[in-house]
């Protein structure tokens, strides 16, 4: 209900209780005898009469104000006027936390649960591999070389090595092009399982996490034709 229809109805119960003290009074004359005594008896009725007025307006405008149509508070809600910021709603938790690499190339959980993502980042621009550890966000660790194409005589190939004790190890890095899957030899001679690469530039791209109680000591990369490859870990 709007402001104008509101005042609409509040005067009209006005007017319809103005009329009934009006006939109430003069019934309160016509039937007085004669004295002061009627006439005082006429005063108090209109003034009961002027009383009943009031309370019927006050009594209308309070029954408008709290029951609209809709079930609002219609008029409440107009003089409101806009929420506070003390009134708005909460945004939606907190803003994300920015991503420890700048470019990703694969992302993935840990057999322990941990998340990882692999990537390109560090000082260098070099590939990284970042595991989410509880309260400490993602810590990384990062190759101290940029990632680019392989040269001659350098180690582009060579294993890296994610060591936070809180996670179990993980090996992690990039095969030569042909290279389709990876395991990982450990210092015990056992093997863990074949592990499909990731493609990318200047990849394919690989992460390997290996028991805890072991120690990674190099990485064999197969191809579909039969051929092999083994680079030694970055201890």
């Amino acid at each position: 209900m709007s402001r104008d229809q509101l005042d609409t109805r509040i005067h009209e119960a006005a007017r319809a209780a103005r009329a009934s003290v009006t006939g109430l009074a003069a019934e309160a004359m016509a039937h007085r005898a004669p004295g002061t005594r009627a006439v005082r008896r006429a005063r108090r009725v209109a003034t009961a009469g002027v009383l009943a007025v009031a309370a019927v307006a006050v009594l209308m405008a309070t029954t408008l104000l709290v029951s609209t149509d809709d079930g609002g508070d219609e008029a409440t809600n107009v003089a409101a006027g806009p929420p506070t910021e003390a009134q708005m709603p909460p945004p939606d938790g907190p803003p994300p936390a920015p991503s420890p690499v700048d470019l990703m190339i694969a992302e993935g959980t840990l057999p322990s649960g941990e998340a990882w993502i692999l990537g390109v980042g560090g000082p260098a621009d070099g590939l990284c591999l970042a595991v989410e550890i509880g309260d400490d966000g993602m810590p990384s660790a990062c190759s101290s070389t940029p990632l680019g194409p392989a040269l001659p005589g350098d180690d582009a190939y060579r294993p890296q090595l994610y060591g936070d004790i809180r996670v179990p190890p993980v090996v992690f890095g990039r095969m030569p092009a042909g290279i389709t899957e990876v395991e990982v030899v450990l210092a015990n001679g056992a093997r863990t399982e074949r592990s499909a690469v990731f493609p990318g530039e200047f990849g394919p791209f690989y992460t390997v996490a290996v028991p805890a109680d072991t120690v990674p000591v190099a990485v064999i990369g197969h191809s579909g034709d039969g051929e092999s490859v083994r680079y030694e870990v970055r201890q």
